[in-house]
């Protein structure tokens, strides 16, 4: 499953976030959920940055969160926050 922030998707934000959500869903209800690989590309260096759950664990505790959110919009900040903090420069 791959799951981008909005500006990396083809549609609109309605469209995305029926993907997105959907995608996260089927993640949380595999019987074994697989790893969870964060990627983060700068802007402008377009350096590529790479976190896994292996390396920590507390990715897979936000995926869920990130469902909770009621917009489009929270639902991508939320996604991108988590690249932005969590992934980036790593």
């Amino acid at each position: 499953r791959l799951v981008t922030p909005w500006s990396l998707y083809c549609c609109g934000p309605d469209q995305w976030n029926d993907y997105a959500r959907r995608h996260i869903q089927a993640w949380m209800d595999a019987p074994n959920r697989p790893p969870v690989v964060a990627l983060h590309f700068a802007p402008v260096t377009g350096e590529v940055s790479r976190l896994t759950d292996a390396e920590n664990p507390e990715l897979r505790t936000l995926l869920p969160i990130f469902l909770q959110t009621d917009t489009p919009q929270a639902l991508d900040a939320a996604m991108v926050n988590l690249l932005e903090r969590m992934v980036a420069g790593k």
